[in-house]
């Protein structure tokens, strides 16, 4: 894919109303990232954020924040699970 391609396959994709049904699609996980936002605060600045997403995807400056990693136990002389949590954002 041509670079100006996906130019217009990103613009066609993240307006608002799709970011919207993207966050909607995965509301309820109760894991916060390493940022500490939960659901309960992203909800009362989610229009805020969405916007925020938006813009920086589409003038390319968006970052991904680096995960939280949690270590999950499996057992007894087993190695652990590696986690890793991304941000409510991301």
């Amino acid at each position: 894919m041509r670079s100006t391609d996906l130019d217009k396959y990103i613009k066609s994709r993240f307006y608002l109303p799709n970011i919207r049904q993207v966050y909607f699609g995965l509301k309820n996980k109760s894991s916060k990232g390493i940022d500490k936002i939960g659901e309960d605060v992203f909800e009362k600045q989610k229009e805020i954020q969405f916007k925020i997403i938006k813009t920086k995807v589409l003038n390319g400056t968006y970052k991904f924040s680096p995960y939280l990693e949690k270590l999950k136990l499996k057992g007894q002389k087993k190695y652990p699970r590696v986690i890793s949590i991304p941000t409510i954002r991301d």
